[in-house]
């Protein structure tokens, strides 16, 4: 094994631990514990993490489609086979395989009908309900039913029951119609083709809705009420309301799936392009905008498919959660979700720095597991109780990840020290596999064992390599030859490490293999090494009470 520590290296680690303790109070990390490939906490839709059965009963789901939480009560869930939206109350806690309280678009829980005994389509019939929004300031829940080519607007302030009626109908002249042009036989501003994903903006009162079959966003103006039938004052993805053309370019969409954003962007998946654009709205909208910017694709006019941290298959689902600045796409063709970062902004060909589904961001088997994803469709973020949902549409399950911060503050003070266990820690380098001169990409993500957290170092060996903050987690390396790599990542009570391995080809595609066959493995120790461990010791005897 090549060391790599000299002994100016372990002064200087002894120095940063010596600071660390002396002069930077013990905290809690701001993050919260997302870390790639993590398990999910629940499941619902299914009585555990390994069945993928679908079913239609009070309990067990087929295709959900979206899912909305009203952030203190109820979850919605759209099931795009079974024709029906399971409301679930989760205000007592979560538990896997939990019945649903009520049901929208049935009259009970067994039935699957698409229109009434008589066969009509009605104000309280679904047929292929996709995308689900609230407005929870007027009490409104908006349901994409997408076969019947509507928009379905739910009164919910008085409450829930099955089966209940609509009060109002966007796409449609009345309840009982499914056409996909006016009376004229056009296309316009109120007549929609397979609806698909909705997102209620309540800074404006503008509802988004993705008009999938007509490659364009929708935007109606409800700042003055919901009537049936009502036109939308916008769109996006086409010059005018009379254009349904797909496309490949600044202004384009082909079949959108979902919607969501901020009064700053609005986030639209674009499907079949395997891309997302971005447009910026903060000075407002007009019809056919260019985006701002593509997330998934080099330019605006590339749509190849792929799986790695700027590549889509198919995305489906989006949330946007400005709180965290976390961007989630539900990346359908690759069975996972990735999370972006935007503390720094927003830009083109933006990598993603989490995944869930994988446990890396280059895999995309898709499995029925605790950890695993198959076509994931639908993703939701709940700021309040930290819990993110995510619905695998063809898992017929819906995975809640527990994503809120785990620091317990009354463990630490600036005085006085408790132990605190390291975070365990996983590295990957993306690609894994270069020909020789080019660079990649070396991630780590942490993850804490316990409860208690504090101040933390990173040290990755390597020429590329040093000692970074817990607010670094990746660098850009250009590894010479095939490699394996120990990264540790320590605080002042120990160290853990998380190894991964780099191949690197000539221009004939051969391995490249170091000289010295000991040089395939190159280790960083920490504080755990035999120079800096009585250190330790000795601050432990001095601070552990």
């Amino acid at each position: 094994m090549l060391k790599v520590f000299s002994r100016s290296t372990v002064f200087y680690l002894i120095a940063v631990l010596v600071t660390s303790v002396v002069f930077l109070p013990l905290s809690s990390v701001d993050a919260a514990t997302l870390t790639t490939g993590m398990n999910a906490s629940y499941v619902i839709g299914q009585p555990n993490f390994t069945t993928d059965t679908p079913g239609t009963t009070q309990e067990v789901v087929k295709t959900p489609a979206d899912i909305v939480y009203d952030g203190s009560q109820y979850l919605y869930v759209s099931e795009l086979y079974n024709h029906r939206v399971l409301v679930f109350d989760i205000s007592g806690g979560i538990t896997n395989g939990m019945a649903a309280s009520y049901v929208l678009g049935q009259e009970d829980f067994v039935s699957t009908a698409t229109t009434t005994p008589g066969g009509e389509i009605s104000s309280s019939t679904m047929h292929g309900p996709i995308g689900l929004n609230l407005d929870n300031s007027n009490g409104l829940l908006f349901v994409s039913d997408s076969q019947n080519n509507r928009v379905l607007v739910f009164d919910i302030s008085g409450g829930i029951t099955n089966g209940m009626a609509a009060s109002y109908v966007l796409g449609q002249q009345d309840f009982t119609s499914a056409d996909i042009t006016d009376a004229e036989g056009s296309r316009s501003e109120e007549t929609m083709y397979s609806p698909s994903g909705v997102f209620y903006r309540a800074s404006d009162q503008y509802l988004f809705v993705t008009d999938l079959d007509n490659n364009r966003v929708l935007v109606f103006d409800l700042s003055g009420g919901v009537t049936t039938g009502m036109g939308a004052s916008y769109v996006i993805g086409q010059d005018n309301f009379t254009a349904g053309a797909s496309s490949t370019d600044q202004s384009g969409l082909s079949s959108p799936g979902a919607v969501h954003g901020d009064d700053e962007n609005i986030f639209v998946t674009d499907y079949v392009n395997n891309r997302m654009l971005v447009f910026d709205v903060a000075t407002g909208i007009s019809n056919g905008m260019a985006a701002s910017y593509v997330i998934g694709q080099t330019d605006f006019v590339s749509s190849a498919s792929g799986a790695s941290p700027t590549r889509f298959n198919g995305p489906a689902g989006v949330y946007y959660d400005s709180d965290n600045s976390r961007l989630f796409v539900a990346d359908q063709g690759n069975n996972r979700t990735l999370v972006y970062d935007t503390s720094g902004g927003i830009t083109s060909t933006m990598a993603a720095s989490y995944v869930l589904g994988q446990q890396d961001l280059v895999s995309n088997v898709g499995s029925t597991t605790q950890s695993g994803s198959q076509k994931a469709n639908a993703v939701r973020y709940d700021n309040n109780s930290g819990y993110l949902f995510v619905g695998d549409i063809i898992g017929h399950r819906i995975m809640v990840f527990d994503l809120s911060p785990t620091g317990d503050s009354s463990q630490q003070s600036s005085s006085s020290f408790s132990y605190i266990h390291p975070p365990l820690c996983s590295a990957q380098f993306t690609p894994s596999t270069i020909t020789k001169g080019e660079s990649t990409t070396y991630s780590w993500n942490t993850t804490w064992p316990t409860d208690k957290q504090n101040t933390y170092y990173t040290k990755v060996p390597g020429k590329d390599g040093g000692l970074f903050s817990h607010n670094v987690h990746s660098i850009q390396m250009t590894p010479e030859h095939t490699q394996t790599i120990t990264t540790y990542v320590f605080n002042l009570w120990g160290a853990t490490p998380c190894t991964t391995t780099i191949t690197v080809l000539d221009q004939e595609g051969n391995e490249v293999l170091p000289t010295n066959k000991n040089n395939l493995t190159i280790s960083a120790g920490a504080s755990n090494h035999p120079f800096i461990r009585p250190f330790v010791l000795i601050f432990a005897k001095l601070f552990v009470r």
